[in-house]
């Protein structure tokens, strides 16, 4: 069969029509999917319907497998879309909780950076780290005070998730609370909720402290692509053309190049193919 024909079947046909798929795999591990290195565990766990996620599952597929853009397991896969029952069928399975992506994102960071309440609260109640950190020493805290998830943060700090853990570049979840004006996720926080305006200098200093060699990757560092557009263009930054592609750490980047108002050139990457 055509990938374009096991797709097909994974996306629309039945649990019965994909059990027939299955059989005529001579390995159900191997990459079938050229575009994004996907495994079909992948896109079934991908489609949300545990029904198939089953008639795979018993099947031992390996869970480990990354996908070739953004190096997730099946289990991100499942987080990022929120797919609860998957999420616990991959867990029963024997997934790993503290997998890693390419920049070392676990799935408790993508659900909470992502506000699914569900699946953090699953990966947390499963025994999820609550203060493992991706490689910039930023926990899943930080990304729920960055982009205001409050009930996640509450959950997170419920669970006993450190407020004051300060990332590689200085920055903690209160930190990064105060900096984005999330006065309610402060007072979770124990704080007093009042918030100030960063000055353009502090915004301008936050941007660049969280760039490696210049280079801003959305993904990488939690931040969805217009995210950081928007802080860019809040700050007063002047887009002045593209690179083209670069490849950090294998992956293939769109990355756009951006003048601050302090003179300084800082690039913003993303994946392509998103």
């Amino acid at each position: 069969m055509t990938t374009a024909e096991i797709y097909e079947v994974i996306s629309q046909g039945s649990p019965d029509d994909l059990e027939l798929v299955l059989d005529g795999l001579t390995d159900i591990n191997r990459v079938y999917s050229e575009i994004n290195g996907h495994t079909v565990l992948h896109d079934i766990v991908l489609t949300g319907e545990v029904e198939k996620v089953a008639v795979i599952l018993k099947r031992k597929p390996n869970l480990e497998i990354r996908s070739r853009n953004q190096k997730f397991v099946p289990l991100h896969s499942a987080v990022i879309n929120d797919h609860v029952a998957v999420i616990e069928a991959l867990l029963d399975a024997g997934a790993n909780i503290e997998a890693t992506a390419s920049d070392g994102l676990t799935a408790l960071h993508l659900a909470a950076m992502r506000n699914h309440r569900g699946a953090t609260a699953i990966l947390l109640s499963r025994g999820a780290s609550i203060n493992a950190t991706e490689v910039n020493g930023a926990t899943a805290l930080h990304g729920a005070a960055f982009y205001g998830h409050t009930e996640v943060v509450r959950h997170l700090l419920e669970k006993g998730a450190d407020p004051d853990r300060k990332d590689r570049h200085g920055s903690s979840p209160r930190s990064l609370a105060q900096m984005k004006g999330h006065s309610e996720i402060l007072r979770s926080m124990g704080g007093p909720g009042k918030t100030s305006a960063p000055s353009p200098t502090d915004r301008v200093a936050a941007l660049e402290g969280r760039a490696r060699n210049g280079l801003i990757v959305s993904e990488s560092l939690g931040d969805h692509f217009a995210t950081v557009v928007r802080e860019m263009e809040a700050i007063g930054a002047k887009r002045n053309g593209s690179r083209g592609k670069a490849r950090p750490e294998g992956i293939p980047l769109v990355v756009d190049i951006y003048v601050m108002p302090n003179g300084k050139t800082l690039l913003a990457g993303h994946p392509t193919g998103r």
